[in-house]
């Protein structure tokens, strides 16, 4: 692993050094196109980040900066990428858009990171074509919930998201994914449901203003999401999806209704999570969605199937997933993750040793992809639990040889 730079242990301490080693490993590593994101605390990270990278490749390797300084400028992203690609004599593509959360223009700023995410979620496949060299999307961590739910296809094909902050002592300690909270981690950094609301009543019947109105209650229904308010969230993502549906945006319309759907199953209401589920991938579907992001629909499908008890239906979905990861070239972690649940389905029917073979692939695909330990304990456990049936399995094979053998007359 490349030998993580004294300037950033010095400001931000052992761990950020760490995780900018591994930056700097999947850099040295790339063979063309690779997606790196990067969050750090503010632009004067940002700048120290960027500084140390140029300074690691050395001289003879230049590295091309795209630093949107408005929002209108950040809503031309994708466009700006693109552009970028066209070009050559640089190693790496470096675009950064760190704003402060507490930026006075936040508002814009989030809006701009929108509508940016979504353009660059449709460019997927045209930059892996064209750039052949890192790419480093920087920004601060509270933009990482929008990259994720914006832009699905995009993140899937991420090699890592690398997290440059303080120690503790010099901010709060990173909260542990686990530990238990009054309220969801994300809602800091979500959409604020209020002023999207806000702006959606405002603009609400209003001629020609119908895409601003459902995408503002997409915006509504994340941040609700994230806050907890699952009812009210679901009926924002539902009149998105009807409006998106009026204007013929199909793909938008799956958005909506894949995110309504993941509200109701976070409340386990696997029945309507289901049908909605459904409904996205129809959409996606007639829409022309990509397969990574029918894959993705396709696995919460499974998931809700499962939840029901129906295993060997789950099974099945989990299988057409699990082929839509692969035909879209999704990252080895997406792909473990639903090897991982067709694994426990597979357990689930009674065939420990097949079981066991998806878990101990599923384990690999986690440890190919750079996954956290702690994030492959599932797994682990999963594998434990196959091998575990399977010596139950052959006690009992035992049992029933000896129950059946010949008395010998011995004692």
């Amino acid at each position: 692993m490349a030998k993580a730079p004294a300037a950033i242990e010095r400001r931000y301490g052992g761990n950020a050094a760490r995780e900018w080693a591994l930056a700097l490993r999947h850099v040295d590593l790339a063979d063309g196109f690779l997606l790196l994101i990067l969050a750090v605390p503010d632009r004067d990270g940002a700048d120290l980040c960027l500084a140390e990278l140029q300074r690691h490749l050395g001289t003879d390797h230049r590295v091309a900066r795209i630093a949107p300084d408005s929002p209108a400028a950040l809503r031309r992203l994708a466009n700006a990428i693109l552009d970028a690609a066209g070009g050559d004599g640089f190693s790496a593509l470096w675009v950064s858009a760190a704003i402060s959360p507490a930026a006075p223009n936040r508002d814009e700023w989030q809006a701009a990171w929108l509508y940016a995410l979504g353009g660059l979620n449709q460019s997927r496949n045209q930059l892996r074509e064209h750039l052949s060299c890192p790419l480093i999307l920087v920004l601060t961590p509270w933009a990482l919930p929008l990259f994720r739910d914006m832009a699905p296809d995009l993140w899937s094909v991420r090699s890592a998201v690398i997290q440059i902050e303080p120690e503790k002592g010099e901010r709060e300690e990173r909260e542990e994914p686990r530990r238990p909270e009054p309220r969801p981690a994300a809602v800091d950094s979500a959409p604020d449901p209020d002023l999207a609301l806000a702006e959606a009543q405002r603009v609400r019947g209003k001629a020609g203003a119908e895409a601003s109105l459902a995408a503002l209650l997409d915006r509504a229904g994340l941040g609700l999401s994230a806050r907890g308010d699952h009812a009210a969230a679901e009926a924002c993502f539902d009149e998105a999806a009807h409006l998106h549906l009026a204007l013929g945006r199909t793909i938008d319309a799956a958005r909506s209704r894949h995110n309504q759907a993941r509200s109701y199953l976070d409340r386990r209401k696997y029945v309507e999570a289901e049908d909605l589920f459904r409904q996205a991938l129809a959409l996606a579907e007639e829409g022309g969605g990509t397969p990574i992001s029918r894959g993705i629909t396709l696995h919460e499908l499974a998931r809700c199937v499962r939840g029901q008890g129906r295993a060997a239906e789950a099974e099945a979905l989990f299988r057409q997933a699990l082929a839509l990861a692969e035909e879209g070239g999704d990252t080895p972690i997406s792909r473990g993750i639903t090897l991982h649940e067709l694994a426990r389905c597979v357990l689930d029917l009674g065939r420990a040793a097949e079981a066991e073979a998806l878990f101990r692939q599923a384990l690999a695909l986690g440890e190919e992809g750079g996954a956290a330990p702690d994030s492959l304990a599932p797994t682990l456990e999963g594998l434990a639990d196959a091998l575990t049936a399977q010596a139950e399995e052959a006690r009992q094979r035992a049992q029933a040889s000896r129950d059946q053998a010949p008395p010998t007359g011995l004692p």
